[in-house]
């Protein structure tokens, strides 16, 4: 997702199905999440930080901080060359040397 987004993204972690995607609501919305299976063990970590053992009938409230993140943007590579790198993609060769023929994108 684009640094300048706000927005709230939930996560699982280990799914165990490929139907379990991360999901992203608007940064002024919110998620709830209610505990609703009886006789297995839920948790709940928070950016990998808090565990916490949920029970049956628990819920959960996802909404936005108070508190804003300042971080450090360094230069060079933009956010968009960054994910292209990481993320292999190709395209045209001459697109990658700043050359773009016939002006089409």
């Amino acid at each position: 997702m684009a640094p300048d987004v706000e927005a709230i993204i939930i996560t699982p972690i280990c799914p165990h199905t490929l139907s379990n995607r991360p999901v992203v609501v608007a940064a002024e919305g919110h998620l709830e999440i209610s505990v609703g299976v009886i006789g297995t063990t839920t948790a709940l970590t928070v950016d990998g930080q808090v565990y916490l053992e949920l029970h049956t009938g628990d819920s959960v409230r996802i909404t936005r901080s108070p508190h804003r993140l300042r971080l450090l943007r360094l230069a060079g590579k933009g956010f968009f060359e960054t994910l292209r790198t990481k993320m292999e993609w190709k395209g045209h060769s001459n697109y990658a040397n700043g050359q773009n023929p016939g002006g089409v994108l």
